[in-house]
């Protein structure tokens, strides 16, 4: 069985407070650029804990 070969793009990052800690959170979007299509596409929300 063969795979596409190929990488993930990140189209968008934005990073702002979204749970009001005062810590950076950041939130992007994806896009394998191998598999085109919106079935491809991510978002991506990491939240900063801040041990």
């Amino acid at each position: 069985m063969r795979y596409p070969v190929g990488g993930t793009l990140v189209n968008t990052m934005q990073i702002f407070d979204g749970d009001g800690d005062s810590r950076n959170d950041i939130v992007g979007t994806l896009d394998r650029n191998a598999l085109s299509g919106l079935s491809n596409d991510a978002l991506v929300l990491f939240l900063n804990t801040g041990f």
